[in-house]
């Protein structure tokens, strides 16, 4: 709790009931004169009072003018009072208002009060040092005295209620300048007396123990108290005679200071406490701080008087209150106040809203009440009528318990009404009595070990059998007593009912009545008042009136009404959400089919009143207020979260800069709405709410981001996501890959840390994907069947499983060689690719700003529903379907197959880049990589063990022949370079020669293959699984093909048209400076169609291929040759088969994954075609991805 609110509450905590008074002043109950702007001057002012009198039904006689005229000030007067006593509008502007009170001195006035009001108290207070009774006055004097230092007896003045909707200024017209003016008033006065007499001998009072400290926060203990006193220091006592007298001095004050307090300040409370000051005597106001403001309306009960008091009481509300303040203080809370409530804040109009909407719903509730008793009404009714008029409620409550017994004289067994008993034989007993014959009319058998209840009547034994209507007189020797409470098959529950059974009959009959006659009326009553308005004609307007001063004096049809009157019969017509239904915009918003326009609320400009900016110039501000409150923006934001499959229209913070749409909702002091349209546009984007927050305008909510509206119609081929090739058959699979995508970039660390996609994004794409292969039979099946393989029961991965999966989940390796190597960095800019596609993906904002920025403004003009209607706006959302946007997803695929592309460039750039020729030496560049398998068998005495190992290799299609001849080595730097095919030559200690390695396959040779040791690509087309072995089946192979253009340039599909003529590296670097001056001349845009962008093409192998060494077990070479291989030609090409030549390891003249000394035999190769799981067919990259790759450009180190 705050230090102020803190103070006032400890002052006012554990008050006893009536602690807080004012004296009432009925002296000024009366008002002398109306107020400037209330309806009653309205209506004696522009009223025509002989219409108002035909209007009642009154005749016009020329001849009776004085009859005439007392008739119509009469009619004026009864008017008058219906719109300021009967008036929900008024009642809830009333409460606007708030009042000051001065902490004062017990005054003559409170010296009366204290002694007559608080006698008890007073008999209570300490007596002198000496335990000696003083004389009745001084010690009235000392008591009181003691009682206002401690806290227990708290005089106050308190002003009148400053109220905003009081009066209007002739300045302007407004309420609120007639307000502030007034409260300014109240600040003078109290800046001035700070410095005054009063004031002066009030901190003296208070000074008088402590000086500036809180009177109470410097006592002492009795023994130190005595110890001082030797010192000559001055004792409690002495304090205390000396507080009693300044109090006596100041009761006798008369000055004109002291009057002057008194007329700003007319009203005398107090506070009560009579434990007086009870938390830390430290936090008690000072001796400056003497003022606290309370909202709200003062009086807060009925009058009342004490035991043999002698002053009328009422309870003062302080539930609205903070303080304790010092004048300055006090003056800058007034400021603060008075900034707080200007009409441009709208909390005027919010609050109002609010106010009148409590108040009208208790009108409904009492209507709510009625026909809630209804049903219980009609029951009584037709309970009268039943009984001829004679039904008396009371005659059916239940009667207090006075049960009969019989004594079986033979046995002495007790029998007690009520009590269970069970034939013990069987018996003829009556069934149905004729009442009027007083015999049996009707019998039957009751069955052995029948249950009955016992009914002593008229001293005799009788028995209601169950079953039987009538009771039956019964011999105690037939019947056998059961255990209280004991029940039958069919217990007497029924029976008790039974008893009953008549006013829950007719109650049911009431409630049937009931529907069948009022639900139909209430209906049709909804079915009238439901978008309709009611109005009271009041009374015609004078012919020769003023009409612009009468609109002045008016204001404008209320939408509180009409709102609540929707809610009110919402639960007979149906009551609609703001923001939950959409419908096609005008043609004049410009948006594209498929739009739709969802409407929040009304706004109205100078809503509650117009507001003078600056009263020198009377310049007017101007802003709009909401007709109706919003939904809280959570609130709001939940709506739309909850309309599955729509994306809205959304400004980015530099678009909201740019257009000058800013968000005030953190300063509730500031303008919060602007009187100006905002109108969507095609440049900003669609979002799709992730997760809304629920903790207020503060909460962070996080939403995915789609495309711009822009984009999408123009190239809506860079919206979708691209086509995946060779769909997951798993959902086991589908999350794995995810996991993986969604790990940061390699840094070089083995721990990995997830991204920032919230856990909800990630979950809806495993549903959504579900749901694709539920709607799939032929790949559902496969699917199921997948999962059983596999173990994957569940087919359905909990958030705790996909935790688990983001967080544990590695790439495991087929063999223990495998697991040796290292995972290759990534090439500079992952991270930063990384860190962009998520933020062009995903957004987090605080809710308000986030509601504020999907909302759009428009003008609606001025309804003329009154002569005065003010300018009108709509508040709306743009919506747009968006049914396939799955987010999470696109990114972990995006991410995925962008960091493949631009491996697979560095690859090929890093082998070719000694060209001129290289790779990006072309306008187009087409790499192809492939998963292959090298097998090996070793035979023990008693095992056979089979390995594949793991290997990924590429090509450039376009190589040229150049490359056909020796690699040219060179030592640099006490090494032969390059290293991968230079070695050194016999007499190297003398010569530093170098040579090429041999064979001299190894150096590349147009359209060849050659092996890369990047782990990450090996991964994607020669994948590892978790269980340690290798599928050959998941051996792939695929072809990249990059394209470098302006983004207007491509298509719906393919390559850029016109293509490209310059080589690749020329567009990167052209592109780079052309991006950079696009998005700095206009930075809030999103969409550039002249942007540079490369395209990476995805196509698939088609292939599989295989080959054999010429002794491989037949088992081997089935497995080599599976799933549709073809298998190659033995060719030789200088000693080693060109099949596999690019796999022969330079170092050991041996196939990898053959190490020295190893008994493996090598059986051939496995090598992959066909998409890899999840493929891409396309990914976008910006020049500088390539270029920062290639370290062709300073890195950056933003990310």
């Amino acid at each position: 709790m705050a230090p102020r609110a803190h103070q006032i509450a400890s002052l006012l905590a554990l008050a006893t009931v009536g602690d807080a008074r004012r004296m009432v002043d009925l002296s000024n109950a009366q008002m002398t004169a109306l107020d400037t702007g209330t309806p009653g001057e309205t209506v004696e002012t522009f009223c025509d009072e002989t219409g108002l009198k035909e209007m009642r039904g009154h005749s016009v006689d020329p001849d009776a003018e004085d009859a005439s005229n007392a008739v119509e000030k009469g009619l004026l007067q009864a008017v008058t009072k219906e719109l300021e006593n009967n008036n929900v509008d008024q009642m809830a502007k009333s409460i606007f208002s708030f009042y000051v009170c001065a902490r004062w001195a017990p005054d003559k006035v409170f010296w009366k009060l204290a002694e007559q009001e608080l006698t008890m108290q007073m008999a209570n207070q300490v007596l002198n040092d000496d335990n000696e009774e003083l004389d009745p006055e001084t010690a009235n004097v000392m008591a009181i005295a003691d009682m206002y230092r401690t806290y227990q007896f708290v005089p106050m003045l308190c002003s009148t209620n400053f109220e905003v909707f009081k009066n209007t200024d002739n300045f302007d017209g407004t309420y609120f300048h007639a307000f502030k003016t007034e409260v300014k008033g109240m600040m003078d006065f109290i800046e001035e007396s700070a410095s005054g007499e009063v004031a002066a001998e009030l901190t003296k009072l208070d000074q008088t123990f402590c000086g500036d400290k809180p009177m109470m926060s410097c006592d002492r203990h009795k023994v130190f108290e005595t110890l001082m006193a030797w010192f000559g220091s001055e004792t409690a006592a002495e304090k205390q005679a000396k507080l009693a007298e300044k109090i006596q001095s100041f009761a006798d004050h008369n000055s004109g200071d002291f009057k002057e307090w008194k007329g700003r300040f007319p009203f005398h409370s107090f506070i009560a406490k009579p434990k007086g000051w009870q938390a830390d005597a430290s936090e008690a106001p000072k001796s400056d701080e003497r003022f606290v403001v309370c909202f709200g309306k003062r009086v807060a009960s009925e009058l009342h008087r004490r035991p043999n008091g002698n002053h009328i009481l009422t309870d003062q509300n302080n539930v609205g209150c903070h303080g304790w303040y010092s004048p300055k203080e006090t003056n800058q809370q007034l400021l603060r106040m008075m900034e707080m409530w200007k009409p441009p804040t709208c909390q005027l109009a919010t609050m109002g809203f609010e106010m009148k909407k409590e108040i009208m719903a208790k009108f409904h509730d009492m209507n709510q009440r009625l026909f809630e008793a209804l049903p219980s009404l009609i029951n009584d009714e037709l309970q009268e009528q039943e009984t001829d008029g004679e039904f008396d409620f009371e005659d059916y409550l239940p009667q207090p318990v006075k049960p009969n017994s019989f004594t079986d004289p033979t046995t002495k067994r007790v029998f007690v009404d009520g009590m269970v008993v069970k034939a013990e034989k069987e018996m003829k007993r009556c069934k149905r009595m004729d009442v009027e014959k007083n015999e049996c009319a009707e019998k039957e058998t009751l069955k052995k070990g029948a249950y009955g209840r016992v009914e002593v009547i008229d001293d005799k034994l009788q028995v209601k059998w169950e079953g039987l209507g009538a009771s039956n007189e019964e011999s105690p020797e037939d019947l056998k007593i059961m255990p209280h409470g004991w029940k039958a098959k069919k217990g007497f529950a029924g029976h008790v009912r039974d008893l009953v059974a008549g006013v829950s009959t007719i109650s049911d009959k009431a409630k049937e009545l009931w529907a069948a006659i009022n639900v139909p009326k209430k209906k049709n009553l909804a079915n009238l008042m439901t978008n309709s308005v009611s109005k009271w004609a009041v009374c015609p307007i004078k012919g020769d009136a003023d009409l612009e001063a009468l609109d002045n004096s008016i204001g404008t049809e209320d939408a509180v009404f009409q709102e609540f009157q929707r809610e009110a019969y919402s639960e007979w017509s149906g009551k609609k959400l703001p923001g939950k239904d959409c419908v096609p915009p005008s043609g004049s918003l410009g948006l594209p089919s498929g739009a739709k326009v969802c409407d929040l609320n009304e706004y109205h400009s100078d809503h509650v009143e117009k507001y003078t900016k600056k009263d020198e110039t009377k310049e007017l501000e101007q802003f709009v207020c909401p007709l109706t409150p919003p939904l809280g923006a959570n609130d709001q934001l939940q709506v739309m979260e909850e309309q599955k499959g729509l994306c809205y229209l959304h400004m980015t913070g530099r678009q909201e800069q740019q257009y000058g749409w800013h968000y005030q909702g953190f300063f509730p002091a500031r303008r919060q709405y602007e009187r100006k349209e905002n109108v969507p546009k095609t440049e900003y984007e669609l979002i799709r709410l992730t997760k809304v927050a629920d903790d207020g305008i503060e909460g962070s909510t996080t939403f995915s981001r789609w495309c711009t509206l822009e984009e999408l119609q123009a190239q809506p081929r860079f919206c979708n996501l691209p086509k995946v090739e060779n769909e997951w058959s798993t959902m086991t699979e589908l999350a794995h890959d995810l996991a993986e995508s969604l790990e940061s970039a390699f840094d070089g660390a083995e721990s990995v840390a997830p991204t920032g996609i919230g856990a909800t994004a990630e979950e809806q794409t495993l549903a959504a994907e579900q749901g694709k292969m539920k709607k799939d039979k032929t790949r559902w099946e496969k699917v199921k069947e997948g999962a059983k393989w596999a173990g994957d029961k569940a087919l359905w991965l909990g958030e705790k499983t996909w935790d688990k999966i983001r967080g544990g989940y590695r790439l495991t390796v087929s063999s223990a060689k495998w697991a040796k190597m290292k995972l290759t960095p990534g090439p500079h800019g992952n991270n930063r690719m990384a860190a962009e596609l998520e933020a062009k993906l995903f957004g987090e904002d605080t809710t308000g700003n986030l509601l504020h920025s999907l909302s759009f403004q428009r003008a609606l003009g001025k309804s003329n529903g009154t002569s005065n209607s003010k300018d009108r706006f709509e508040r709306y959302m743009v919506s747009y379907p968006c049914p396939n946007f799955d987010p999470a997803l696109e990114f972990a695929l995006k991410k995925k197959w962008s960091q493949v592309a631009v491996r697979m460039i560095r690859e090929g750039y890093n082998m070719f880049n000694r060209s001129k020729a290289g790779v990006l030496n072309k306008p187009v560049a087409t790499l192809m990589m492939r998963g292959e398998a090298l097998r090996y068998r070793n035979t023990r005495s008693r095992t056979v063990d089979v390995n594949n190992f793991p290997k990924a290799s590429m090509k450039w299609d376009e190589a040229s022949h150049e490359f056909r001849e020796a690699e040219k080595c060179e030592y640099i730097e006490g090494q032969c370079q390059p290293v991968e095919w230079c070695e050194k030559t016999f007499f190297h200690a003398f010569s530093n020669g170098c040579k090429a390695r041999v064979p001299y396959w190894k150096t590349l040779a147009a359209g060849e293959w050659w092996s890369i040791d990047d782990t990450a690509l090996t991964s994607v087309v020669a994948p590892i699984v978790n269980s340690g072995s290798m599928n050959l089946k998941e051996l792939y192979g695929l072809k990249m093909t990059l394209h470098c253009a302006p983004k207007k340039n491509f298509g719906a599909g393919g390559p850029p048209s016109p293509a490209s003529s310059e080589p690749l590296v020329e567009c990167l670097k052209k592109g780079v400076e052309t991006n950079a001056k696009l998005k700095a001349q206009e930075p809030w845009k999103m969409y550039f169609p002249d942007e540079v962008i490369v395209v990476a093409q995805f196509e698939e192998i088609e292939q599989k291929e295989c080959y054999t060494m010429p002794d491989a077990h037949p088992s081997d070479i089935k497995a080599l040759c599976a799933h549709g291989s073809v298998k190659m030609a033995d060719a030789k090409a200088g000693g080693a088969p060109i099949s596999y030549s690019h796999l022969i390891n330079p170092a050991t003249q041996q196939p990898f994954g053959h190490d020295k000394g190893d008994s493996d035999v090598f059986q051939g190769v496995h090598k992959g075609a066909g998409f890899p799981k999840g493929t891409l067919s396309e990914v976008v990259l910006s020049p500088q991805d390539v270029l920062e790759a290639l370290d062709m450009i300073v890195q950056s180190h933003g990310r």
